[in-house]
């Protein structure tokens, strides 16, 4: 019995269905990609790569946030959660 193809709508932890990414590029260490927002380029390299972790750089205005995903999910995990405990 073969073992079944991930799937690309999971997260990296397996938890979570997500969006399809629309668009995947391979990129090698020290390569980078420019993305343009409203005439503003956030600039993303490829910092490291030691064994199955990738360091990424992220060049990018100050008022530009950049949040990683985890802490996104647990702050509206946490929003749920007071919404859930409120009096009533």
């Amino acid at each position: 019995m073969s073992n079944p193809k991930p799937n690309p709508r999971r997260e990296a932890n397996g938890n979570k269905a997500t969006r399809k990414p629309n668009l995947i590029l391979g990129r090698r260490q020290g390569e980078s990609l420019h993305i343009n927002v409203d005439g503003r380029t956030i600039v993303v390299e490829v910092a490291m790569i030691l064994g199955s972790q990738v360091r990424i750089g992220i060049q990018a205005d100050r008022d530009v946030e950049i949040v990683r995903s985890e802490l996104l999910e647990r702050a509206r995990q946490e929003a749920s959660d007071d919404e859930d405990h409120r009096p009533t």
